[in-house]
């Protein structure tokens, strides 16, 4: 029996630019590495939202994620703790552990780095491609019991909504 892996190979992007970049609710999804790419140790996500953009509580039961904020506000909440994030934050969550955010500033940014990989896929599976001069969109939403069975399929559960940032 021939096993064949892959053999990553080093790259680079130029700035604000990834392998793929998606429209996703109220954001700009932007995939820096595929699980293609690390022999799917690991994929890495840059994340853009507005205002009040938020996750419901949910649990990854496959992959560990990180967080580092590059710009902007955001609120992590993982189990019983409450994380408030500026540019250079950063947190754990590990796989198992209930966790959602908030976006308390005018827009934030931040890179999510989650494994092993295959989660990314989640992103083009749902999101919508942007195309060279294409306005962000108000708003992408999926239907509430879509989104939750799409996410299963990844095996993440959402258990109820985003926590209140006040």
């Amino acid at each position: 029996m021939n096993i064949v892996t892959a053999v990553p190979r080093p790259y680079s992007l130029a700035n604000a630019r990834g392998l793929s970049e998606l429209w996703y609710l109220r954001g700009r999804v932007t995939i820096k590495v595929f699980g293609e790419q690390t022999d799917y140790r690991f994929s890495q996500i840059e994340t853009e939202s507005p205002t009040g953009a938020q996750a419901p509580m949910h649990i990854h039961h496959r992959e560990d994620e990180t967080l580092l904020v590059l710009e902007g506000d955001v609120t992590v909440f993982a189990g019983t703790q409450r994380f408030d994030l500026s540019p250079g934050g950063f947190t754990f969550l590990p796989r198992g552990i209930a966790h959602a955010y908030y976006v308390r500033s005018a827009s934030a940014r931040w890179l999510a780095t989650l494994s092993p990989a295959g989660f990314e896929q989640f992103f083009v599976e749902i999101g919508h491609p942007i195309e060279a001069g294409m306005a962000r969109p108000q708003s992408i939403v999926p239907d509430p019991a879509e989104l939750m069975r799409r996410l299963a399929n990844y095996g993440v559960d959402v258990i109820g909504p985003s926590p209140s940032p006040s």
